[in-house]
This record gives C-alpha cells, structure tokens and sequence, in this order.
C-alpha cells in the first residue's frame, strides 16, 4: 500500500467505474482523499492471532480505529466496504465458529458500512463451510449486504460460489488471472480468477457487465510481462502463450499485429471473438507456427536430398561423357 498514491495519480479513470483502496487507519484515509478514491475498504480478522500478524492490533482495538476512520470517511462521503478475513478458518487457530463470524459482521455493520465482505483468506473453505457460515450471517442481515471472497487454494472456489448463488449474494470478489494472496496466510494461494468466474456464471445465463474476452487479453498480457497466473480458463492459453512469445521474439511488430488481427486477438471490447473462439483461434495460430516450422524442416532435407541427388546425376554425367569421349579417341584408326 505504500505506492498507491502513485498508481491513483498514473492511472486514466472512468466513469461508473468504482475506485477504491484499503486503509488500516486515519493516516491511509487522508492518503486516500487526496488521491481522490470514491471508496475505502477496512479490514478486521475473525481470529485474535491473525489480526495481530495483519495489522499488529487485537479485535477491539482494529474495531475502534475502523470506528473512527468509517465515521470520518462517511463525513468526507466516501462509501466504506468491510472486509472480514478468516472467516472460514485460521492458518494460526484453525477452523472458525460461525457465531463468531456473524458476530463479527454484525460489529462491521454497526460502522456504517454498506457492505461486509466475508472472506476465505487461505482458500480452505468448502460448500458445507459456506451452506455453514451463511445460514448463521444471513439469520440477521440481508444477503445484499453481504459479498464473498474466495481464494482458490484448493480449487474449490466455483463450487463455493454456486453454494451461495441460492442465498441471493451476488456480489463475489475476483482477480484477472487469479492474482493475490496475503504475506500472513501461509500456503494461500490467489484470489478466485475472474475469468473462471465469469465464464462459468456466462454459461449459467447470468449477465456480468464484464467481457470475457477482455479479461482474457488481461491475462494474457500477464503472462507477457512475467506474471504466473492459475486460472482454469487461463491454463488453456499457457501452452499458446509459449508459441506467442516466439512469435513475438522471431517477427516484427507488423508481423505480430497481422497475426494478431487474423486469428481475432486483436480484437476489443463486446464486439470481440467469444472466448472459445478466442482460444480456437490462438491453437489455430501455434499449429500455423508449428506447422510452418515442419514445412521449413521438410523443404530444408527435400534440397538437401534433391541437391545431392543433382550433383550425383551431374558427377555421373561428367563420368559418362568422359569416358565416352575417352574410349571413343582411344578407338579411333
């Protein structure tokens, strides 16, 4: 979080378009009226040991500071999301009650905060522990004030959201590529993909406002600049992204731009291929490349045989001509 003013001034903002930052106390909420967030986002842990590890305070003593930084920022007009961290297990105390849990947001609640996100920090949630947590939350609060955040430690994540999908949340955290993860959760993996999520609730007919396609071109370009990402529908474009880069390191940017735009890579926004075109088009691209290189092998010994083939026809000529010549001076009267 120390450079986040930095990526709120470099960044270009849109319209409709929420723009929000954590902050763990009154010094990060001044920091982030400057760069002109439209929302804050606290965080308290369902666990003493953790929130000690997260943000060197107890329960009580983070509750009091978020209490103080909410009403400030409501003042100021910024909206307050809550995140509520280990709240289906603990890497430090194990499996968490869900009395507490909905004690907890209940506490978050009471700060004036429009939502609380009730979070799977290490990814050890499963179905049950969601059919578990919610029945207790979801006794006293309605569902649209709450929001789930997954991570995918044990690839159980899609299967948490449809779980919950029946209680009416609608509102699921995600990471293009499945990026993230937290320094004091040992072994957690990243954030639930967002392309793995939307592509599965884009076949369940339910509408996301959020193109496939250019989430996919996100990762994409991740995986360009060096970032390892472990999605399901990410994995598919590893083997291709392989056959892009060498693509990209053997032609110029006009060649790479023409191949871009004939297999639809090229491609922005809604108008662009569905995504298993888009990943049709980039196997039809590695068999091209794959393809070609055979072609080049298979003419490479096709000259090798037929030249030789073509100097050993010639050697047999100039045999055959000079001992034509040879035998026909020697028997001349």
């Amino acid at each position: 979080m120390a450079d986040a003013a930095d990526v709120f001034s470099g960044i270009a903002r849109r319209p409709g378009v929420r723009y929000t930052a954590l902050v763990p106390n009154v010094a990060g909420l001044e920091r982030a009226v400057v760069s002109e967030v439209s929302e804050i986002a606290i965080f308290a842990s369902s666990t003493e040991t953790f929130s000690r590890k997260n943000i060197n305070q107890t329960i009580d003593e983070a509750m009091r500071t978020y209490a103080d930084v909410s009403a400030r920022a409501l003042r100021a007009g910024l909206r307050v999301r809550a995140y509520l961290s280990t709240a289906f297990g603990c890497p430090y105390e194990g499996q968490v009650s869900e009395r507490t849990v909905a004690a907890s947001v209940a506490r978050l609640l009471e700060l004036g905060v429009f939502e609380v996100a009730v979070s799977d920090t290490i990814g050890v949630a499963t179905p049950d522990d969601v059919t578990r947590v919610l029945d207790a939350v979801l006794a006293d609060v309605s569902s649209d004030r709450i929001a789930l955040h997954f991570h995918d430690t044990r690839r159980t994540a899609l299967a948490n959201v449809l779980t919950a999908l029946p209680y009416g949340i609608n509102t699921f955290d995600a990471s293009a590529g499945g990026l993230g993860g937290c320094p004091y959760a040992p072994g957690a993996a990243g954030n639930l993909a967002t392309e793995d999520l939307v592509d599965m609730l884009d076949g369940m007919g339910i509408v996301t406002g959020v193109s496939l396609v250019v989430t996919m071109l996100i990762v994409v370009f991740t995986g360009f600049i060096g970032r390892y990402y472990l999605s399901q529908v990410g994995q598919e474009l590893r083997l291709q992204q392989h056959e892009l880069k060498l693509l990209r390191d053997r032609f110029d940017t006009f060649a790479l731009t023409a191949a871009a735009q004939a297999t639809g890579l090229a491609a922005s926004g809604p108008g662009g291929l569905p995504l298993d075109q888009l990943v049709g088009a980039i196997s039809d691209l590695e068999f091209a490349i794959m393809a070609r290189e055979a072609i080049k092998r298979t003419l490479a010994r096709w000259l090798v045989v037929h030249i030789g083939a073509a100097i050993a026809m010639y050697g047999l000529l100039l045999v055959h001509v000079w001992s034509s010549v040879y035998f026909g001076l020697r028997w001349l009267p």
